[in-house]
This record gives C-alpha cells, sequence and structure tokens, in this order.
C-alpha cells in the first residue's frame, strides 16, 4: 500500500479549512463559518452558532438521533476561543469557552465529556498579511521568504493545550510553552482518552526550528517528545494534522519545504505513537494540509500548492 496523488485538482474559490462526514451528512469549517449537508453534498447551508474554524470532528449520533459534530476556533458576537459542539448534524452550534491563553487551533474528543484542545500563535509582522489559516507553512511562503531571520528568536510563538472532563463546563491547561513552537493537530487513541498526541512546528525564527509530536500517555499530566524534524537554513519541517486509525496505528501529515518548492509529507506510527517513520512518497510542489481516516487501508489527505493556489486530494489504498 502506498500514498498516490488523486487525479482531481481543483481552484480554490473559497478558502476550505476543514471537512468531516458520516453516510449523507458533511460539515465544512470554511473562513466564513461553518456549512453542513444533510443530502451527501448535494447542497450547503450556513451554520448557526459557528465561526471560524480548522478543526471538524465526526463525535457520532447523539440518544436523540442527531448527528454529533465539534468545531474549533473562534465563534459568536463575543469572539468565544473554544469549541463549537452541534448535535443536529452541523445546523447549529453551542460554543465552550476553552480558558486559553492564545488561539484555539484543533480539537479532539475521545468521549462524549473529555475533550481536548491544542492552541497557539507564530510571531507577527508587517508582510504577514497573506498568512495562510492553517499555519506557518503557508505563512512563509506567501512572505516569500521563509528561510531568513524574522526578529527576535522564538519571541511570539505560543502552544497550549487545555482540557475538559465535564463536557465543556471547564477547562484545565495541561501544557503551556512559549518562544519555541505552536500546535496544529491532536488526536487520541479510540479507545484511550489519556493516550493523545499533537503536532507543533517553528520556522527558523525559532531557537527550536522544525516539526515535532508530543504525546501523552497519562491524560496530559506528562507529555513526552517522541519526535522532531530540525529544520536547517536550507531545509523547513511542516506537520499540520494527526489522526488515528487504531490504538496502535496513526498518521501525521505536513509538508518539507525547501527553498524552491514544498513536498508533501507523511509520517506513519504502529506503535501507538511511540515512534515514526517517513512513508516513501513524492509529491512535490504540494504540502498535506490534512488527513481522514475510514479505516487502515483508506486513509486521505488534502493537498495544496501554495504558489499555484491549486489543491488535490491523495490516498492511501
Amino acid at each position: 500500500m502506498t500514498w498516490t496523488p488523486c487525479p482531481a485538482q481543483f481552484g480554490l474559490d473559497i478558502i476550505l479549512l476543514d471537512t468531516d462526514a458520516t453516510e449523507n451528512s458533511i460539515v465544512v469549517s470554511s473562513v466564513f463559518g461553518e456549512l453542513y449537508s444533510d443530502d451527501s453534498g448535494a447542497t450547503f447551508s450556513q451554520s448557526v452558532g459557528g465561526g471560524q474554524s480548522q478543526s471538524v470532528r465526526y463525535l457520532g449520533a447523539n440518544g436523540d438521533g442527531g448527528l454529533k459534530y465539534g468545531v474549533t476556533g473562534i465563534y459568536g458576537l463575543q469572539g468565544t476561543n473554544g469549541v463549537g459542539l452541534s448535535v443536529d448534524g452541523g445546523k447549529t452550534f453551542k460554543v465552550y469557552d476553552a480558558n486559553l491563553q492564545t488561539l484555539a487551533r484543533y480539537g479532539a474528543f475521545p468521549t462524549d465529556t473529555t475533550w481536548y484542545v491544542s492552541a497557539g500563535d507564530w510571531p507577527t509582522g508587517a508582510d504577514d498579511d497573506a498568512v495562510s489559516a492553517k499555519g506557518y507553512t503557508g505563512m512563509s511562503y506567501a512572505r516569500s521568504k521563509p528561510f531568513g531571520p524574522k526578529g527576535t528568536p522564538g519571541q511570539g510563538y505560543q502552544a497550549q493545550i487545555t482540557k475538559t472532563t465535564d463536557g465543556g463546563a471547564t477547562f484545565t491547561s495541561v501544557y503551556n510553552v512559549s518562544d519555541q513552537f505552536y500546535f496544529n493537530g491532536i488526536d487520541c487513541q479510540p479507545s484511550n482518552e489519556n493516550a493523545c498526541c499533537a503536532v507543533a512546528e517553528a520556522d527558523n525564527d525559532s531557537p527550536t526550528p522544525g516539526a515535532q509530536i508530543l504525546c501523552t500517555l497519562d491524560g496530559g499530566k506528562t507529555w513526552t517528545q517522541n519526535l522532531y524534524a530540525a529544520g536547517t537554513s536550507t531545509q523547513l519541517y511542516s506537520l499540520l494534522e494527526i489522526r488515528f486509525v487504531s490504538d496502535t496505528e496513526a498518521w501525521a501529515v505536513g509538508g518539507t519545504l525547501t527553498v524552491i518548492e514544498p513536498s508533501a509529507w507523511f509520517l506513519h506510527s504502529t506503535d501507538g505513537g511511540k515512534t515514526w517513520q517517513e512513508a516513501p512518497v513524492s509529491m512535490k510542489g504540494y504540502y498535506a494540509m490534512s488527513v481522514s481516516v475510514v479505516d487502515a487501508s483508506h486513509v486521505f489527505s488534502s493537498l495544496l500548492n501554495p504558489i499555484t493556489q491549486e489543491a488535490a486530494v491523495a490516498a492511501y489504498e
């Protein structure tokens, strides 16, 4: 089995940040808010109560026959920083403040009451107007100078993870560090709410440039760096999303970046996130934005070419 690009390519008429689906139900997040479909994507309608998010997770059916989705980002007129939860297939969302000191980015929902929110921010500057909503990889290419110094090393990076065990009523910080990197995706083993991994990254203006994977086995009390790909003056590493297939198998995706072009990057674990191996893939010009798991033999990733702004899909089958 291997990763291969699918033939379809798409221009970006609207910036879509993430999606998840089950049967005929689909929820999509965009810079203009969430959209939902209950007819397998034939039509989409605007969700009520949502906001700007880049992480969508299908969570299963509720007791009333509705479909649950969790999204993560900024919501409502008050700009609530945290989680939006829908129990009606994405039509409406109830929002929860995740008690963060930085920006909510991705969420993991291993049980109905235990959720994790990964959050972060990166150094800003006068030339950051075209920053990609997905993170520093797009930011670097938008600025066209991803390998040059951009100010005081590390200053401005924020990385935090908060956790709730009471269905969003209260959140507690379980990881918080400044001036090193920021977090992207987070996920947990399907049958162990205490075993989770998060991906993080930093540009070369950080004292720890590159991409890393941090994992916990005790519900966030302690975190171990299980992978670190150090950036150099000629190559950077990005990790944007992570998903568990089972308690032992997981995928993390992103890109390797050079001064010429990016290349999609896929990492695979078969021991619950303890160790990671690079999948032998050559998809130059693209980097992997997200990963979606159907089962161990069917995994999909959305791809973006940051230079041409073309999108594509890769399949692991």
